[in-house]
């Protein structure tokens, strides 16, 4: 296992991150919640996930967006692996 962590990028309007999940080709899934933009998970090393970003906004909207391919490849002693996240809200603005 390698603790995965980093912060995720905001390109959306009032949405928060508030979930990051990494899902493997093999059905395995795995979830941590967000702090101030920020996660920290253990993954198994050696793997390449797809990873998704929930976004809440004040209303309590969500939706999960793609946030692209992480390869987890830590070689011998390296127990952390920092990846940032860049991943677009798609929750719109109210136009009430």
């Amino acid at each position: 296992m390698i603790t995965v962590s980093g912060k995720i990028v905001l390109k959306g309007y009032t949405a928060n991150p508030i979930l990051v999940r990494f899902d493997t080709t093999d059905g395995q899934l795995f979830e941590t919640a967000t702090e101030n933009s920020t996660y920290s998970i253990n993954l198994p090393n050696l793997m390449d996930y797809t990873v998704s970003v929930e976004w809440a906004d004040s209303a309590g909207n969500s939706r999960w967006t793609d946030a692209g391919i992480a390869n987890v490849q830590a070689g011998p002693r390296i127990t952390d692996q920092v990846l940032d996240l860049y991943a677009i809200s798609t929750i719109t603005p109210n136009q009430n």
